[in-house]
């Protein structure tokens, strides 16, 4: 394996992407169907998005979850830098794209998700840049709306929800 290619496989690669990896020409593939993500600072990327805006976060330390057979809630994570994140995006399966979801109350990296019926998702816990924090927020399903939850007995972040 070759850095930077990990956990692409052949089949992942289009056209002339698999080439250009083997040359080292080009240490990350993009998928032909993902829309370019928005760097931190660009005009567009964040503040005042509303749905059907043309806005995704480059992300890490998210946390996802399906919340129905057709959507998946990518909440929280870090953006470039350090900058905590209380954006959500939205991933369609059937078409396989993203779209700018609801705020969370509060930043958060590391956190943990997990659906608890069928109208409601949890988002627990993570690192808000400054501490570990023992807040949750609860995705109302049916109107994409967050609200606080309870808090947890202990703050907690890279944590797992089961």
């Amino acid at each position: 394996r070759r850095p930077g290619v990990h956990g692409l496989s052949a089949r992942a690669l289009h056209g002339g992407e698999a080439e250009r990896l083997r040359r080292g020409a080009n240490q990350r593939a993009a998928h032909p169907r993902r829309r370019r993500l928005r760097r931190w600072g660009e005009p567009g990327h964040d503040g005042g998005a509303g749905p059907g805006d043309d806005v995704l976060h480059a992300r890490r330390g998210c946390a996802a979850a399906v919340v129905d057979g057709g959507l998946v809630v990518v909440a929280g994570g870090i953006a470039d830098g350090n900058a905590r994140l209380d954006s959500t995006d939205l991933l369609s399966l059937s078409s396989m794209v993203f779209s700018p979801g609801p705020r969370m109350t509060s930043r958060r990296s590391g956190c943990a998700s997990m659906r608890l019926d069928a109208r409601r998702l949890l988002i627990a816990g993570g690192f808000d840049g400054e501490r570990h924090l023992d807040s949750t927020d609860l995705l109302d399903i049916g109107t994409m709306r967050f609200y606080p939850g309870p808090s947890l007995r202990r703050r907690r972040a890279a944590c797992t929800a089961v």
